[in-house]
């Protein structure tokens, strides 16, 4: 008889998700099983399920290549139906996979509807805002580049400018007429660009 058992414990801020796997088999009989709970720290909930949510990006380059990642790692994605938002990796018994948008990755990791999730670290950084709660396990996977530019017009008052410090330290921006960026990425502007 062979005896394999699989523990681990993930802590995020007040949410902490274990899991453990225990299996036994024999040449005549094989059994399994697994179980997740999901402690929320702040009121000591406990949920349990029986399997690790694991969202992952549902279309794009990110997901293409994320998928393509977990097929290096042998671990396949089945979807039944690739109009549904939910699939399993059959390696892997407990886990269960949310397709979502990377925005809503985040926001349900925050909630905890997530216990684990791929994205960039753009949006990681956008939608997570600072939260402690969250964690970088691995910040570097080698796919899903992105470039954060900023562009001014060439010409009057921006002729001469050819810096991010240059710009933000031209003589017409006060308190009262401040320096104004367009942005979709309003956290990471704010809290990186440092305008002031």
């Amino acid at each position: 008889m062979l005896m394999s058992q699989i523990g681990f414990g993930v802590k995020f801020g007040n949410w902490r998700c274990y899991a453990s796997s225990a299996s036994s088999s024999s040449s005549s009989s094989s059994s399994s099983q697994s179980e997740v709970a999901v402690v929320e720290g702040g009121n000591g909930r406990i949920s349990e399920r029986h399997q690790i949510r694991l969202g992952l990006p549902s279309k794009g380059r990110m997901a293409t290549d994320t998928t393509e990642l977990l097929k290096n790692c042998q671990l396949s994605v089945k979807q039944v139906n690739p109009r549904q938002y939910v699939a399993q990796i059959p390696e892997l018994s407990n886990f269960e996979v949310w397709f979502q948008r990377p925005k809503d990755i985040v926001r349900k990791l925050v909630s905890g509807d997530l216990d684990l999730g791929i994205v960039g670290l753009d949006t990681f950084t956008e939608y997570g805002q600072g939260n402690e709660d969250l964690i970088i396990v691995h910040e570097a996977l080698a796919y899903g580049d992105c470039r954060l530019s900023l562009a001014i017009p060439q010409y009057g008052i921006f002729e001469n400018i050819n810096s991010l410090e240059e710009l933000a330290k031209m003589p017409q921006w006060t308190a009262s007429k401040p320096l104004r960026v367009a942005t979709g990425f309003t956290y990471v502007c704010v809290s990186n660009l440092c305008f002031s």
